[in-house]
């Protein structure tokens, strides 16, 4: 009885002792599972990203044109889940001076890692990007198509932080998340 009242009353030191503390229900649905507009990390148990492409006029059918800007679409979208998880796993911090208070993907994860990084990412990053999946399709238009994707995990961060790197990124800006940070590779 005394644990429910501490857990009404709040997340408190005496809560956190007793109980674990949770972001309520109606928090979770409206800023985190029906969240199809931000980018990044919507908590620390879900990473989303959004990929757009342009329809090829020159594919022939429409069903095959829509399908193929989806395809794009997943393609840019994993690609920037690809860009958060680097991010995550070097330390590269964002910019945070610039002003607004909504999230940007570029003012957030600004570094552009080079095409070799970026396919090395891949390959070591290979395991969590096949966990992702697609929550929406959008394909109404006749010009252009999005797409929304997302990994969930227990502790992303510290999943991202833990996923032993073959490479070390040649991007300018990218260092070592820390000196002790070794590469698992026998070729460096």
């Amino acid at each position: 009885m005394l644990l429910r009242r501490l857990a009404l009353i709040g997340c408190g030191l005496a809560c956190s002792v007793y109980t674990a503390c949770s972001a309520s229900h109606f928090l979770v649905n409206e800023h985190v599972t029906y969240n199809f507009s931000d980018e990044g990390f919507l908590s620390d148990r879900m990473l989303q990203t959004i990929g757009t492409a342009v329809v090829d006029i020159s594919v022939p059918g429409l069903e095959n044109a829509s399908r193929r800007c989806l395809d794009d679409a997943l393609v840019r979208a994993r690609e920037r889940a690809l860009r958060v998880m680097l991010h995550t796993r070097f330390g590269v911090p964002g910019n945070t001076g610039a002003a607004g208070g909504l999230s940007d993907f570029e003012r957030d994860f600004p570094l552009e890692f080079s095409e070799r990084d970026m396919i090395r990412g891949w390959i070591d990053f290979r395991e969590i990007l096949d966990r992702g999946f697609v929550v929406l399709k959008d394909n109404r238009s006749r010009e252009s198509c999005l797409l929304v994707y997302r990994v969930q995990g227990e502790d992303l961060p510290a999943e991202f932080r833990a996923v032993p790197m073959s490479f070390q990124p040649e991007t300018p800006g990218a260092g070592r998340s820390s000196p002790d940070d070794s590469v698992d590779s026998p070729f460096f």
